[in-house]
């Protein structure tokens, strides 16, 4: 019967053990295994109680029974170890619960300081922008001082306290004066010296133009120049001498003519007042209109033949054996052309009788419209226009006209019979 009370004994303190190691760790795993295997040692020795000496079995599970109570002991140490464990780790998550409290806290400053930055800025740029505005009203103060001392010199007593004052700007004063001074200074010398340039440049010129007058006086003395291009067998640029013995430059083209008009590309516009046409305009060497005076100066010396080239898609040409226009006083009309010869029709024989006109000097007698407005150019007008326009704008409108507008080259020449 005692047996069967310590065997049960021993049952419940096992499941004593059990129930303390629900969860073991590596250490209690192997107090629990340690703990099986005496409980094994126990059923033998309790299966072998039968047949042998029972003092001597019970001995042997009492001894086993102490070594279940010791590994009792030990899980229950485990056990305490394992509440110190657990409220170290609650400790240890107070401690960051707190840390994160202080964190959010820092956290919080930061971004308030960061605000406070930014105020701070922002009163500093308003600090700033008040300091310029004062700065202007200082030097504005500073001006109306200095005006107010030159206004009030006779004001002593005055003069001497804002003299304290305002030293630093009396020296400035002071120092501009002797700048300006000195400024003056060289520019009277620059002054004196640009006179003496231009009295040279005067004399020189005076030189130079006398020089010029010699040359001329040589000139003729020695080398006569032609009046036409009727012996110069070279095409080219050369002097001539018109008829009141001013020398003009002309183009020749190596036969006798003299080129009195000249277009082909376009680049010169003939759209001229009255003042241009009388004079003359362009480039000898590209395009250009000799002038209505030089042109009345030589056909009114002696008798010359004009001749026309046109290219308005195929060759046009004509020559007139008697080309003669008046003077100014009789605007420039067209006298004469004689007879013609060369490629019909006759495009120039409505123009005979006409006054030149120009689009602001309109001689078109009974006209119903100004003919020369832009961009047409000047020309001896008929009442109608006429069919011929040598004049006119090129590739604009009808263009260039000669029985027909479109024309893209022009050439007149004259040369004396």
């Amino acid at each position: 019967m005692e047996m069967r009370i310590q065997i049960f004994i021993v049952f419940l303190t096992i499941v004593d053990i059990s129930t303390v190691c629900s969860q073991p760790t590596e250490s209690e795993f192997s107090s629990t295994t340690n703990a099986l295997s005496v409980l094994s040692n126990l059923e033998y020795q309790l299966a072998q109680c039968r047949g042998e000496n029972k003092t001597q079995t019970i001995s042997t599970i009492l001894r086993g029974i102490q070594k279940l109570q010791t590994h009792s002991e030990n899980n229950n140490n485990i056990e305490i170890k394992l509440k110190q464990k657990d409220e170290i780790i609650v400790c240890h998550e107070d401690q960051l619960v707190d840390k994160s409290n202080l964190l959010d806290i820092q956290v919080y400053k930061t971004s308030k300081a960061k605000q406070d930055i930014f105020d701070y800025k922002a009163q500093i740029k308003s600090l700033q922008s008040t300091i310029l505005s004062q700065n202007t009203i200082i030097n504005k103060t500073k001006v109306e001082i200095i005006e107010w001392k030159s206004k009030n010199q006779n004001k002593n007593g005055d003069i001497q306290n804002e003299k304290k004052e305002t030293e630093l700007t009396q020296d400035e004063l002071s120092n501009c004066e002797k700048r300006c001074i000195n400024r003056s200074n060289q520019l009277n010398e620059s002054l004196q010296q640009l006179k003496h340039c231009i009295n040279l440049k005067d004399t020189f010129k005076k030189d130079l133009q006398i020089k010029e007058l010699d040359l001329k006086e040589c000139q003729k003395q020695t080398i006569p120049l032609p009046t036409s291009c009727l012996n110069i067998t070279r095409q080219g640029i050369f002097e001539i001498e018109l008829p009141n013995g001013d020398p003009l430059k002309v183009k020749c083209d190596g036969i006798g003519w003299m080129v009195i008009q000249r277009r082909f590309e376009g680049q010169e516009d003939f759209n001229k007042n009255w003042e241009e046409y009388r004079n003359g305009f362009g480039d000898l060497r590209g395009e250009f209109f000799i002038g209505l005076e030089n042109l009345h100066l030589i056909t009114s010396s002696t008798k010359h033949e004009l001749y026309i080239y046109v290219f308005n898609r195929g060759v046009s040409y004509g020559t007139y054996d008697n080309f003669r226009i008046g003077n100014e006083d009789s605007l420039y009309e067209l006298e004469s052309i004689g007879n013609f010869t060369g490629i019909e029709p006759n495009n120039l024989e409505a123009n005979v009788k006409q006054k030149f006109s120009t689009y602001d000097r309109n001689n078109i007698p009974n006209a119903y419209q100004h003919c020369a407005e832009h961009p047409m150019g000047g020309w001896w007008y008929p009442a109608n226009c006429g069919e011929s326009n040598l004049n006119a704008a090129y590739r604009y409108g009808k263009g260039i006209i000669w029985h027909s507008g479109g024309a893209t080259s022009t050439e007149m020449k004259i040369r004396p019979l």
